[in-house]
């Protein structure tokens, strides 16, 4: 089918199903024969502009702007002359496209003329589109198939290594068929002190990858590849070859055949310590170095998520302390003397708690921790009270003073089933504001 677009160009726009892709390329071989000039032409479609592109063999542009007579000669000749199908080969073949190589015969004046070509057909609602080809005359001496698959072989892997070169980070490529992880790690030189030599490629397989991965960052890890959605970004601690624990952002994306099947599943891997450090530094008082009050609602979103989806049994606290008579500290013997008291404070209640409890402080004499993963009231219980006697001891230098200081803590324990955040602090401070009320020194606690 020969179309016209707005009467200005002519070529070859689409052809009907039922000429095969074989029959099209017939007519097309012969369009360019009979253009002298064109020994070799190599070339592809244009279809907003419905016309044919090419460039021949010495590089000169070329560009079919032929008559429509002139170019339904050609179709019409399609079934009258001698071609060979047989030497063609299918090389793809699907319901969409269809990848042709081979000889074609033509008779000119009845002289055999034989041309080696090879185009890729795509079939889009109903007809066959030709969007890539090449042609050449078969007496020019083709190079040896050997030495053109060679060749491109050769920039497959130049092409690979130059985007392995210009991608940050590592690249991580899954196989879900052959359930095989293959991880190409580029040479790390984050910090001079912690440089380690990586192989170009570790064929590390996916049970070693996840030995690596942080015991508690397993699961998120797990989840991000068994889930649906075909793009997602996670961060998780990987362990490197000294035996420390680096941060990495893995960026996955899933690739599906037609049918949507999952065939792999591609990742890249960037170590983001340095930004988490930064990012860590940021959220710290610079003070007292608890962490500041706005990562609060991330970090107590994020563990009441976490909470959810466990078993059962499992739940944290959150306890929050006020400094009794700390304004009348800071009157009496200054500043700098409320600072220090500040700063004892944060280093007692590190000795109570554990490395993966977070210490916040909300402002002023005002803190907060949030205990993960406890198993129920008492031990809340225990730790708030050994915290009052504690501070009680240490605040006994500035009775002398007349300054009566201490503390007082409101708690809540919850588990998977608070409704957020915004509840379980409500709750810890009505607790505290019991105390208060009540003659302050002392804990209150209350359960969701």
């Amino acid at each position: 089918m020969i179309t016209e677009n707005g009467g200005k160009n002519m070529g070859y726009d689409r052809m009907e199903q039922e000429k095969s892709p074989t029959e099209m390329m017939y007519g097309l071989t012969r369009a360019f024969y009979e253009e002298k000039d064109a020994e070799k032409i190599v070339g592809f479609y244009d279809p907003k502009a419905i016309c044919w592109f090419g460039m021949t063999e010495r590089g000169e542009a070329y560009h079919i702007q032929s008559l429509r007579e002139k170019l339904q000669t050609i179709f019409e000749s399609m079934q009258k002359t001698c071609m060979e199908k047989e030497n063609y080969r299918v090389v793809t073949e699907n319901n969409k496209s269809c990848m042709i190589s081979g000889n074609l015969a033509l008779l000119e004046n009845g002289e055999r003329i034989e041309n080696e070509i090879s185009a890729f057909w795509t079939f889009f609602q109903g007809v066959w589109y030709l969007s890539r080809f090449s042609i050449q005359h078969a007496g020019m001496t083709p190079e040896p198939e050997k030495q053109v698959l060679e060749e491109k072989l050769d920039l497959e892997k130049s092409r690979n290594q130059t985007l392995m070169n210009l991608i940050q980070g590592s690249v991580l490529e899954y196989d879900v068929l052959k359930d095989q992880l293959d991880l190409y790690i580029q040479r790390s030189m984050r910090e001079p002190k912690k440089h380690m030599v990586y192989p170009d490629l570790v064929k590390s397989g996916k049970a070693l990858f996840q030995a690596a991965v942080h015991p508690d960052d397993r699961e998120k890890l797990e989840r991000a590849f068994l889930k649906n959605q075909d793009y997602r970004i996670i961060e998780f601690r990987f362990q490197e070859k000294e035996g420390f624990y680096s941060w990495k952002r893995l960026t996955l994306q899933k690739v599906r055949d037609s049918k949507g099947k999952l065939l792999r599943i591609l990742g890249n891997v960037v170590d983001i310590s340095l930004e988490r450090e930064l990012l860590e530094e940021a959220r710290k008082d610079s003070l007292t170095g608890a962490y500041n009050r706005y990562g609060l609602r991330t970090c107590l979103e994020s563990y009441c998520g976490e909470l959810k989806r466990r078993k059962r049994g499992v739940k944290g606290a959150v306890l929050l302390l006020d400094l009794d008579n700390f304004k009348n500290l800071n009157d009496t013997c200054g500043h700098p003397a409320g600072d220090q008291v500040l700063k004892d404070l944060v280093e007692l209640l590190k000795s109570h708690f554990r490395s993966d409890d977070k210490i916040f402080r909300m402002g002023g004499d005002e803190f907060l921790i949030l205990m993960k993963d406890i198993p129920g009231k008492d031990i809340v219980c225990r730790k708030g009270q050994a915290i009052v006697e504690d501070f009680s001891k240490y605040a006994a230098q500035y009775d002398t003073h007349g300054i009566p200081l201490s503390l007082s803590i409101g708690a809540v324990v919850f588990s998977g089933k608070s409704s957020g955040s915004r509840e379980i602090y409500q709750r810890a401070d009505e607790a505290l504001y019991k105390v208060k009320r009540s003659g302050k020194k002392g804990i209150r606690i209350d359960e969701t």
